[in-house]
């Protein structure tokens, strides 16, 4: 890897000697130390996430039981660390801007624990991770070894001077850290140490490479609302630059980091964002010759995408306010703001309130993408909404085409090239639903096509949708029922999950009780026959559309199985739809018959227990029993699909609860003993 480094002072030839690489002009050294070439030294700075002490426990734990083990720990404390480390949507903003014909070499600049890294190197073959702390980079490396990957470099070195040669990357990310920028030079105006780091990123790039960005709008609607700045106080991104600058000083709140032993600050407003046009400014100012930027609600999880200034956020708009079902998040927020207001106020007002940019510069025009590939097939379209599918390898990556502001059809195609698995899915998606579904190769790549359903998601409190939901997952058991279960069979599941729940993060008295709830369950089981039916595996209202033809349309078949059990898809659906609103009350509500889901709660699974010849307890005794195995494979699963690990123990400490308060029944059916 020598001819890849250069000196980061005069970017002249670097000598090597043993384990220490030198610039014989500038004097520089850098310590290659386990395969990590270290530029900075012992006394680099840490900041991050989770404290250095805590850094370190999770270092020891990645060593001793794999780097996975040790971020579903972190992820079990903060909850948004689990996505941020492990979720695989991180990356899809790749789509944007990938060239098949231009795969060779990138960088990832700031990169963290590695998420976006380590997507990256399934689609270019040299990839370099540069990261000043050295705690995370270590932890990258761990996860390099442990997962045998062999295309993944990794650079300690500082942001202003960067050790590659000219013209080297296809592609630079600098997602998360242009903001972070100016406190790399303390002494300077950030602006302008800013335009200095994307001048050096440009120095890099290969004449067609592209720089991504992955930032925040500094007039963003949730700064707006009042959410923190990186300065930690509300609106300083909204202000003018110098009386942001000081606020801070006078709050004294600017930030800190430690630097070897020490404990540094800045004192003043350093870590500038800016608006659509300050972006397309500072890129033109820093050399760049086209900028393309995207809006998405949270650039580290970019879930959604589309471009400016045409009918994709007015979809997504009506996307979200169709099937909201009270949801309170960004979107929903956004929805309730423009849900009256005219299709062209909306393109006119986004650039200046959407929340996160993802933004594209290059040295050049930008040659022939893979999404642009897509966006050629001979299907009408004017515009198009980018959506990720769930957080996995396995996962997909959705092209909903817009034509003249309504949805045409839809392109999914794998977020990871070579995985197959979305041909098993949309097989499953053409045999459960009247649907004409097509395939086509782009770059290699199987690409699917999908009429678009008309309709939308089932209402939460009307009974008739509730009602046609049960009816479509009571036929399709029907038609995949293939035998029933030995008790033998259902026991070892259980009694495996009864040894997960011991590692689960969770109070010992509620553990406890949850392994006796377990139990009765097993016995219950003994007195009825389950049958064997595929599961759908993810039967919840957001994979659902009720069509303007009156029929239920089941999608996404990530998690199906052939070989299922029945009970797993009604409680799982159940769980959801209880658990919508409010927070926890409208889960103890609902299940305790005082909730506004309450009737039709008990008419569904009075319903489903007749039908099948069920008990009506059977189904309240199976809830812990859904909820570990969906922990279970949140926790467990190498793919990472879902990672709602925090919210399933949330929901056994809630039934928990809710067992406790019942006195005499919940929803007139027995009580569950406990």
């Amino acid at each position: 890897m020598l001819e890849s480094l250069v000196c980061p002072t005069c970017k002249g030839v670097l000598a090597k000697k043993g384990e220490i690489l030198h610039c014989e002009n500038c004097k520089v050294e850098c310590i290659l130390n386990n395969g990590i070439y270290d530029f900075i030294g012992e006394q680099g700075p840490y900041w991050g996430e989770i404290s250095i002490d805590e850094m370190n426990k999770t270092l020891e734990t990645a060593r001793a039981s794999g780097w996975r083990t040790a971020a579903q720990s972190v992820g079990s404390k903060y909850s948004d660390m689990n996505e941020y480390i492990l979720s695989n949507t991180r990356i899809d903003w790749l789509f944007h801007c990938l060239d098949f014909s231009k795969t060779k070499t990138c960088l990832d600049i700031g990169s963290g624990w590695g998420t976006i890294t380590f997507g990256l190197a399934k689609y270019y073959d040299d990839v370099w991770s540069l990261e000043a702390v050295k705690e995370r980079i270590e932890f990258q490396k761990i996860r390099q070894e442990q997962d045998g990957i062999n295309n993944i470099n990794f650079v300690r070195a500082d942001l202003l001077h960067l050790p590659f040669p000219n013209n080297y990357f296809d592609l630079v990310v600098a997602n998360g850290v242009l903001e972070w920028a100016g406190l790399s030079d303390c002494s300077r105006n950030p602006r302008e140490v800013q335009l200095d780091f994307l001048k050096e990123i440009k120095r890099i790039m290969k004449p067609k490479g592209c720089l991504y960005i992955g930032i925040e709008n500094r007039f963003g609607f949730p700064f707006i609302l009042g959410g923190k700045d990186h300065s930690g106080l509300p609106f300083t991104s909204l202000l003018p630059r110098k009386l942001s600058d000081v606020i801070v000083k006078i709050s004294g709140k600017a930030g800190e980091y430690r630097q070897g032993d020490q404990i540094k600050k800045w004192e003043n407003y350093r870590t500038y964002t800016y608006s659509y046009w300050g972006y397309r400014k500072i890129l033109k100012d820093a050399g760049f010759i086209q900028a393309k930027l995207y809006w998405t609600l949270a650039y580290n999880a970019p879930k959604h995408a589309g471009k400016f200034y045409d009918e994709s956020f007015n979809y997504f708009l009506n996307l979200t306010r169709e099937n909201s079902n009270n949801a309170s998040n960004i979107g929903s927020l956004l929805t309730s703001l423009g849900v009256n207001l005219p299709g062209w106020v909306i393109k006119l007002g986004l650039p200046f309130i959407c929340p996160s940019f993802l933004i594209f510069a290059y040295k050049e025009n930008q040659n022939i993408s893979f999404e642009s590939k897509l966006l050629e097939l001979d299907l009408p379209n004017s515009s198009f909404l980018r959506m990720s599918g769930s957080h996995g390898i396995s996962s997909k990556i959705n092209y909903f085409l817009i034509n003249d502001g309504n949805p045409s059809s839809i392109i999914k195609f794998p977020r990871f090239k070579e995985v197959t698995s979305l041909a098993f899915e949309e097989k499953r998606m053409a045999q459960f639903n009247p649907l004409n579904i097509r395939k086509d190769v782009i770059d290699n790549v199987a690409v699917f096509i999908e009429p678009v359903i008309k309709g939308a998601q089932p209402k939460l409190y009307n009974l008739s949708h509730n009602q046609k939901v049960l009816y479509w997952l009571l036929d399709f058991q029907r038609k995949t029922q293939n035998g029933y279960w030995d008790f033998e069979q259902l026991e070892a599941k259980i009694i495996a999950l009864c040894n997960f729940l011991s590692e689960i993060h969770l109070d010992n008295e509620i553990r406890s009780r949850t392994g006796q709830r377990m139990e009765l369950f097993m016995k219950s089981l003994q007195c009825v026959k389950i049958q064997r039916t595929s599961e759908h595996g993810d039967f919840f209202a957001g994979n659902m559309l009720i069509g303007e033809d009156d029929q239920v349309y089941v999608t996404d078949w990530e998690f199906y199985q052939e070989d299922g059990e029945p009970l797993f898809d009604f409680v799982f659906f159940i769980l959801d739809t209880s658990t919508k609103g409010t927070m926890p009350k409208s889960f103890q509500d609902n299940f305790l018959g005082k909730g506004k889901y309450s009737p039709i709660l008990e008419t569904l699974i009075s319903e489903y227990t007749r039908t099948k010849q069920l008990p009506p307890e059977l189904i309240l005794q199976a809830i812990p029993y859904v909820i570990l195995r969906c922990l279970y494979r949140a926790a467990t699963g190498v793919d990472n699909k879902h990672l709602d690990i925090n919210r399933y123990i949330y929901l056994l400490e809630l039934w928990d609860e809710i067992c406790d308060s019942a006195t005499s029944h919940i929803l007139a059916m027995p009580q569950i003993r406990r």
